[in-house]
């Protein structure tokens, strides 16, 4: 845990702590704003969009169709 600077990048959670009353050491925590690279969804991140494929085929070419494989 690390205080946020000024003009530095946020690594993390940003998070408010609230010391107890009877033990000043010990700390209630706050999220007030969550960790951006957390996962929203389950599996692997799609990377090949649409426009990927497009210059993908553009270089290399079309897969070449079940016909013309046998």
């Amino acid at each position: 845990m690390r205080p946020l600077r000024e003009g530095r990048p946020i690594d993390g959670e940003v998070v408010s702590l609230h010391p107890r009353p009877e033990m000043p050491f010990v700390c209630d925590v706050e999220v007030q704003l969550p960790d951006s690279r957390r996962s929203t969804s389950d599996g692997p991140p799609q990377v090949a969009t649409e426009s990927y494929r497009r210059g993908w085929e553009a270089i290399w070419g079309q897969p070449p169709s079940e016909d013309k494989l046998n």
